[in-house]
């Protein structure tokens, strides 16, 4: 694990496709701004999970990572984001330009994700994985408590990939 955000040959093996970066480029106009991309968990995901992640742990995060963040923020979800979640982030993040994407097709969030310069992850492997095969000189955050109490192995792998904890 420890090794594995290290390697070129990784990114080298999952690159992303041209045609993707092209759409995402005309689509959301990413093209040298700097953006920050922070995955939000519902969907599916609330049937499955052993740990979920309420949203006033999510509030309270944005406002620990406000003075980080790029002034360009997109959340993004899997799942139809809530008009007052929506008010709500927008209130704590008033200056900033933030702008929603749910059910885009997951190649194109992955690859939104991986292209960004600040990724705040959700507990899952969808996004943990772009935080992985991100480009170099980027910030990854993600969730120090992975999966529910059953799975403490688990978080122990997950935990080892950094020496690093932002509080």
């Amino acid at each position: 694990y420890k090794n594995f955000n290290k390697s070129d040959e990784w990114r080298e093996l999952f690159p992303i496709k041209p045609e993707t970066y092209n759409y995402l480029v005309n689509k959301y106009d990413i093209n040298n701004i700097k953006y920050s991309v922070i995955h939000i968990r519902k969907g599916d995901f609330l049937k499955y999970a052993s740990l979920l992640i309420n949203d006033d742990d999510v509030f309270n995060l944005l406002k620990s990572l406000k003075n980080i963040l790029n002034k360009n923020v997109f959340f993004v979800s899997d799942d139809i984001f809530p008009k007052d979640y929506i008010n709500k982030i927008n209130k704590i993040l008033n200056l900033y330009n933030v702008r929603f994407i749910n059910k885009e097709e997951e190649f194109n969030t992955h690859a939104l994700m991986r292209l960004s310069d600040i990724l705040v992850t959700s507990n899952s492997m969808f996004s943990l994985s772009a935080a992985l095969l991100k480009k170099k000189n980027t910030i990854s955050i993600f969730p120090k408590k992975f999966f529910g109490p059953k799975f403490n192995t688990h978080n122990l792998a997950i935990d080892s990939l950094t020496n690093w904890t932002i509080y």
